[in-house]
């Protein structure tokens, strides 16, 4: 059928999308409204070839689920058969590269799909066929699709599971279906190897001819491992069990639940695309409200812990990308320092001032943040008694020259009044901002009096 062609006098043919053994997708216009709709049917005109067809539909018309496709409309007494499905702009194996970028995505596009195969097991079914492109996107969740080669698990005598013939596709067939007969005995296990290499997929946008787990987070990766076992019995039993454990994969990363697991995961994650010259803001904006939960903030050991663990280059980019978060996040981190500090070695104040100094040198036209940076490394420094932390605070503190960030750091000082007055003489009065040089000029003239 080409561009044009009119199904039925019901569906006029708008572009072919795909094309399989048996049967051809197109994009249709449905006559009657103009809906577009995806139309199936059979281009092969062998008796087998459309029995096994309107076998296909018999299946799909069984399911009734919202992560199945549904069929709209259907003809078996049409030439060609054909049936009717609502039209999917893009399959997940389109997706899958936008997948391997975000995890939270490509987990949630899986476990619908997962929803979906359960379905078709519960029906009494086994897919045979799972792979990215034969998982939907349907009004923003995906579906199966292309039930061309399921079967019914105990009843079903179709040509394909009597003979010995191995179907399926190459790249996401289980091992016992490469064997003689195979296909005709696989069952829900064999789907679940299947989706085993579609998450691989989805997380790594690679095919799964040879799967490298060290690019899977090692939490899927176990689940990857188990569902695509060599021995069916090593697999995970049932669909469930496959959700289960992705699952509590996603609860182990969930900041409320274990925010060190959850700022771990992300932080590995940063690094690893800071490797490959990449960098998503996002990945840094959940870090950041991983850092901020009252559960961690509250606690300041594995607040500093966390924070301590940063990257440099991560930091570098806050002023830029999120100025509002990093303002409150050094607010804590000041009064975690005030409390905590002296329970470090005297060496923790140079770590200390090597962050500051980079968020410092990053801070362009926020003053606050300018001022908070300052006060954390002279808190360090005064505390912990580190001549190389005080030169990096009187580095700072001579780099001031916009009024803006002048007024902001006196504030900071002002706070810290105590700690400030101890170190003050260190820089010449001429080499500080008035505003700043007033500020020590008064805590000098308070003490001689």
């Amino acid at each position: 059928m080409t561009p044009g062609t009119i199904i039925n006098k019901r569906y006029e043919v708008l572009q072919i999308v795909g094309r399989g053994g048996m049967g051809t997708v197109v994009r249709a216009r449905r006559v009657s409204d103009g809906e577009t709709v995806a139309v199936k049917y059979c281009h092969l005109k062998d008796a087998a070839s459309i029995r096994r067809f309107k076998r296909e539909i018999r299946l799909m018309r069984e399911l009734k689920h919202a992560h199945v496709v549904p069929i709209l409309k259907l003809s078996t007494q049409h030439d060609p058969p054909y049936f009717v499905m609502p039209f999917a702009e893009f399959s997940c194996g389109r997706r899958c590269e936008e997948f391997a970028a975000d995890e939270n995505s490509a987990i949630d596009a899986f476990l619908e799909l997962c929803e979906g195969v359960q379905a078709i097991h519960a029906a009494g079914m086994v897919h045979r066929d799972i792979k990215p492109d034969n998982a939907l996107i349907v009004d923003g969740r995906v579906v199966v699709a292309d039930l061309g080669l399921a079967k019914f698990v105990d009843r079903d005598t179709t040509i394909l599971t009597q003979t010995q013939a191995v179907v399926g596709t190459e790249l996401y067939l289980a091992p016992e279906q490469r064997f003689s007969g195979g296909s005709r005995d696989a069952d829900g296990r064999t789907d679940i190897y299947q989706l085993g290499k579609t998450l691989y997929q989805f997380l790594t946008n690679l095919e799964p001819a040879i799967m490298d787990m060290s690019k899977v987070p090692p939490g899927l990766a176990f689940a990857i491992r188990k569902a695509t076992r060599e021995n069916p019995n090593e697999r995970y039993q049932t669909i469930g069990q496959l959700i289960d454990a992705v699952k509590t994969y996603q609860k182990a990363r969930d900041p409320n639940a274990n925010p060190a697991n959850a700022f771990e995961s992300l932080l590995n994650r940063i690094k690893e695309r800071l490797e490959r010259g990449e960098y998503r803001e996002d990945d840094v904006g959940q870090m950041l409200a991983t850092l901020m939960l009252p559960v961690v903030r509250q606690t300041t050991t594995e607040f500093l812990d966390m924070f301590d663990r940063v990257p440099h280059e991560v930091l570098a980019i806050l002023p830029e990308t999120h100025p509002e978060q990093l303002d409150e996040l050094l607010r804590v981190y000041v009064g975690a320092i005030e409390e905590q500090v002296t329970n470090h070695s005297f060496s923790y104040a140079e770590i200390v001032a090597k962050k500051m100094r980079v968020l410092f040198g990053a801070a362009g036209t926020t003053p606050e943040v300018k001022g908070l940076c300052i006060e954390a490394t002279l808190i360090a420094a005064v505390r912990l008694n580190r001549f190389a932390a005080m030169d990096t605070l009187n580095s700072m503190l001579t780099a001031v020259v916009d009024e803006a960030d002048a007024m902001a750091v006196r504030e900071a000082l002002e706070r810290q009044r105590t700690e400030y007055r101890g170190v003050c003489e260190q820089i010449p009065a001429l080499n500080l901002h008035a505003a700043i040089r007033s500020l020590r000029e008064e805590l000098l003239s308070q003490e001689s009096s």
